[in-house]
């Protein structure tokens, strides 16, 4: 069974906190793993706006446990976010 897990939040753009269920977790460019959301209210001119947070490989192994392939979302086109390919699970076993 998938536990839930509760995260605070933190907008990049306007700094207010918020918490979410469960969270998806990503490979960022660097390497590290890191909570990925977007903020519940818009940006200037109707922008959607991203929330990150620093998480373990842990998170990582848990996330992709419980996720389906068909649930992964592609984020190729995210320049800050690297796909989550089997070479990133792989890393993180």
């Amino acid at each position: 069974m998938h536990q839930w897990t509760m995260v605070q939040m933190t907008c990049m753009t306007t700094k207010k906190k918020f918490d979410v269920e469960n969270p998806t977790v990503v490979v960022l460019a660097n390497g590290r793993y890191a909570y990925r959301c977007e903020c519940p209210w818009p940006g200037k001119n109707g922008k959607v706006l991203h929330a990150f947070k620093f998480c373990s490989a842990d998170a990582f192994k848990k996330f992709t446990a419980g996720v389906e392939d068909k649930d992964v979302v592609d984020i190729s086109g995210d320049k800050d976010v690297v796909d989550l390919t089997e070479r990133a699970i792989e890393d993180a076993a």
